[in-house]
Formats: structure tokens, sequence, C-alpha cells
């Protein structure tokens, strides 16, 4: 399975868009990954692939800790997760 975030129009949205306005952004999953946390493209982290669902809340956490903004869970069954101001996760609507 295949990921795909399609590109974004160049001086469109805001530079929190996960979208990049350089080209598509594609995450293989293969069969063995159900979840993709991802960044903004402004700030250029690549994707990383999880297995569990604890794996990919852990690592977006982190990254949120880090102080990265509209840090983003992405599923297999494509819903997505995102962290609240006060760190809390929660589905987005889709």
């Amino acid at each position: 399975m295949k990921i795909t975030i399609p590109q974004k129009t160049s001086n469109s949205g805001s530079i929190y868009d996960l979208a990049s306005e350089d080209g598509d952004i594609i995450i293989d999953m293969g069969n063995k990954y159900r979840y993709a946390v991802i960044t903004p493209s402004y700030y250029n982290i690549t994707p990383t692939r999880h297995i569990n669902e604890q794996n990919a809340i852990r690592q977006a956490k982190s990254l949120q800790n880090l102080g990265y903004a509209c840090v983003t869970i992405i599923g297999h069954t494509a819903i997505m997760y995102g962290f609240d101001k006060s760190g809390e996760l929660y589905e987005l609507e889709r």
C-alpha cells in the first residue's frame, strides 16, 4: 500500500500543510507497516513508518515534544490523528 499526499499549488496554503510544492509525497507502506508519522513539508523531515499504533503515537509525541507543529499520524485505514494544543491525541476529520 502507498499513501500519497498530492502536491500543493505554489504559494497556496500555509507552511504547516503536509503537502509540498515540490511534488507528491509518496509513503510506501509495503505489507509490513500500518501507520505513518508525517510532519509539514516545511520541516523537511522524512515520514516514518510503523508496524503498530503505539509506536506511531510514541514517535509523533516525541516530535511534538521537540517543538514540531502539526505532527500527523496516518493509519492504514486512512484514519488521521493529530494533537490539540494540550498535547492530547484526537482523530482528524476525513
